[in-house]
């Protein structure tokens, strides 16, 4: 006969048989089935109105599900109102002068001046190469003279252009170089000082600026940004100071050989400043 052991509490409250627990007044095991005896007499007695029950249970379902779905709408809908991360918008027009000053002062004043100089005299070199070639053309020759004074005077005038037209083109070329190395230089003592600002400014933002920034705008402005500096903006500066420099040689050039045309330049130089801000 299988015995029963009925446990109260984590203790054995009672050991028997089936009928020998059953027998037992006030015992766990007898009051125990008792109850389960009652359910399932309820539960019997329900079958009928199973169906009923279950018919209201899918018609609450679906009310709960309608109400979930208009809850979820409507918090779509507010959450496209009141969007967190803003669009990034593009400057348009022209830079401002504070951005230019603002590079160049990151350029630092020392490589800053050593570039303009060095271009400046490499100009000055270049201009002075074109005016040599001038003289040296201008210089007569005596094909019919066949002294010697005369032979070796030529000569010598020949070779002090030569002398003098090789200082300039070595001195150009060199002076080239010198301000190619500051602009490299300058170049990369401005990262170094943009980048150092930009950390500065991104530790220091307040949470806001982290909750409506996504996090590969700011890595653009490290990468991205900081590679234009570093090649792109490099070459453009190089190109616009060498083309200033060049236009302005040759107008003093051509002032000094005509005069009466500085009139004409300072009147070509207002209408074109007003051509440039009119259209912008």
């Amino acid at each position: 006969m299988d015995q029963i052991v009925v446990l109260t509490k984590g203790a054995v409250s009672e050991v028997g048989t089936y009928e020998q627990l059953m027998a037992t007044e006030g015992g766990a095991f007898a009051a125990f089935m008792r109850e389960h005896a009652k359910q399932a007499v309820v539960e019997e007695g329900g079958d009928d109105n199973h169906e009923k029950t279950e018919a209201e249970s899918e018609e609450k379902k679906k009310k709960k599900k309608v109400e979930m779905e208009r809850q979820l709408s409507q918090k779509a809908a507010a959450a496209e109102k009141d969007v967190l991360i803003e669009e990034e918008k593009a400057e348009e027009g022209d830079v401002k002068m504070s951005v230019y000053l603002n590079y160049f002062k990151s350029l630092r004043v020392t490589w800053l001046a050593v570039l303009g100089l060095s271009w400046l005299a490499m100009q000055v070199a270049y201009v002075g190469t074109d005016l040599w070639l001038a003289i040296w053309s201008s210089d007569a020759v005596n094909v019919n003279s066949t002294s010697n004074s005369s032979s070796s005077a030529a000569t010598s005038l020949r070779n002090e252009r030569l002398a003098v037209y090789g200082v300039l083109g070595f001195s150009h070329n060199l002076l080239y170089l010198v301000g190619w190395i500051a602009l490299a230089f300058g170049s990369a003592a401005s990262s170094v000082t943009l980048h150092r600002q930009l950390l500065h400014r991104i530790m220091r933002s307040p949470m806001a600026f982290f909750d409506t920034t996504p996090l590969g705008r700011i890595i653009n402005r490290f990468s991205k940004d900081l590679s234009t500096i570093d090649s792109r903006i490099r070459f453009a500066l190089e190109g616009w100071v060498i083309c200033l420099l060049q236009v302005f040689s040759l107008i003093i050039m051509i002032v000094i050989q005509i005069p009466l045309l500085a009139v004409v330049v300072v009147i070509v130089a207002i209408l074109y400043y007003m051509i440039q801000v009119s259209g912008t």
